[in-house]
């Protein structure tokens, strides 16, 4: 790794993107808003398309959201902030990590 800093050159990923790939497939590579703990299409049913830029291919279709999706937002998290703001923040993480069933697994360094 060493090599790398020297150099200011970018050093190869460390980790592989099976998992994430196999997670997006297990999803249909098409993701609604998530709002009060369940997925939620878009009030106005638009996606777009998330285009990964190394390669220009398309990885994923995400919810465009609009003021209404806002608004439901804004009202579940008014409603959440009292249990939320009681949790540490290793608690918070586990949990915002852990969203859509891809397990929180905590990176490994091999610097």
């Amino acid at each position: 790794m060493n090599k790398y800093l020297e150099r200011l050159d970018y050093a190869p990923a460390l980790e592989s993107d099976e998992k994430a790939q196999a997670w997006l497939m297990s999803h249909g590579r098409t993701f609604s808003h998530f709002i009060d703990g369940a997925w939620c299409p878009p009030s106005a049913k638009t996606y777009r398309t998330v285009i990964n830029p190394s390669t220009a291919e398309a990885v994923a279709q995400v919810a465009e959201g609009d003021a209404a999706d806002v608004e439901k937002a804004m009202v579940a998290a008014k409603n959440a902030f009292p249990s939320w703001s009681t949790l540490s923040g290793h608690e918070r993480a586990m949990t915002g990590a852990s969203y859509g069933g891809m397990p929180y697994s905590p990176p490994s360094s091999s610097w």
